[in-house]
């Protein structure tokens, strides 16, 4: 699904009088076709902009998918136009013959699936996948960042969701059915206990942040919250 015919290296565009320059920036690749129309339409109607196409590239940084020596552009990001804060977008090179590899993979492997038990054709479909991707894709190594609505999260909640994310990821690749329900169980109970552990850890860091606010001390910490 193309969107503008552009020169070489995502150049500029070669039609830029065709009433939607402020939707796809003009620096797109190859050329447009019914899809591309039918996006651009849709774009418009809902005042998003295509942010794939707002950024001169290098066509490698356009391409994401390659079949047979032909090179096409199919993926595309929106964004409402108001809330358009992107400073870049591009494809990063080689991801695309990855998804190949990928499919090739997970087809070879598809005849291990099958089974009479459904939970457990399911745990080795899921464990299966993840493999696959995290051999052919990598894990990212780039710290992360705690969110800001989890300032409250001390040690002993941290533990109890690795517990639980644990737990549940062990269930997933379970391919032993006498060892699923097992696994279910202990899923589960992990789940409650990181539940009541995150309640009981957010109730006590509120009631002392408000307690801290009653304080002199506290008073102009209360200017920051209402500015956040």
């Amino acid at each position: 699904m193309d969107l503008v015919r552009s020169r070489g290296g995502g150049g500029d565009s070669l039609d830029l009088s065709d009433g939607y320059i402020v939707i796809h920036g003009g620096f797109g690749f190859g050329t447009r076709n019914r899809n591309g129309w039918d996006l651009l339409e849709f774009s418009l109607e809902h005042e998003l902009v295509i942010a794939n196409s707002c950024f001169k590239k290098m066509d490698d940084h356009l391409i994401n998918f390659r079949i047979g020596g032909y090179n096409s552009q199919i993926d595309y990001l929106l964004m409402r136009k108001g809330n358009m804060d992107c400073k870049d977008c591009k494809v990063f090179s080689g991801e695309g013959d990855k998804v190949g590899i990928f499919k090739e993979r997970i087809g070879l492997a598809r005849d291990r699936f099958y089974d009479e038990n459904v939970n457990k054709m399911w745990n080795r479909l899921a464990c299966t996948i993840i493999n696959i991707a995290t051999d052919i894709l990598g894990v990212t190594s780039r710290k992360v960042q705690v969110q800001k609505e989890a300032w409250w999260w001390d040690q002993e909640v941290q533990e109890r969701v690795k517990i639980k994310h644990d737990r549940f990821r062990e269930l997933l690749c379970c391919q032993d059915d006498e060892q699923v329900d097992m696994r279910r169980i202990l899923c589960k109970e992990a789940r409650r206990t990181g539940k009541k552990i995150v309640e009981e850890a957010k109730s006590k860091a509120y009631e002392a942040m408000y307690n801290h606010l009653g304080t002199k001390e506290g008073q102009n910490d209360i200017y920051r919250l209402a500015k956040v």
